[in-house]
C-alpha cells in the first residue's frame, strides 16, 4: 500500500487542534509554537502558504487558548 502524504495548513487536515492547544494549556507550555508551511504546486506560493498559516494559527491560538 503506498501512503500519499499531503501538507495542509493548520485547520485544513485531521488534526484535533483543540486539543492539541487545550494539551499545551494544560501542562503551561510557555515554549516556541512553530507551524512549518510547506508548499508545492498544490498549495500556492510560498509567501501565500506562510500567511494563510499565519492567519489560522493565530485564530486557532486566540480561540483555544484566549
Amino acid at each position: 500500500m503506498k501512503v500519499r502524504l499531503i501538507h495542509l495548513a493548520p485547520g485544513e487536515g485531521t488534526i484535533n487542534w483543540r486539543e492539541v492547544l487545550e494539551a499545551l494549556k494544560k501542562v503551561n507550555y510557555e515554549d516556541v509554537f512553530m507551524i512549518e508551511a510547506v508548499f508545492s504546486k498544490h498549495t500556492g506560493s510560498p509567501d501565500a502558504v506562510a500567511e494563510k498559516s499565519r492567519e489560522i494559527s493565530d485564530r486557532l491560538i486566540k480561540k483555544y487558548l484566549g
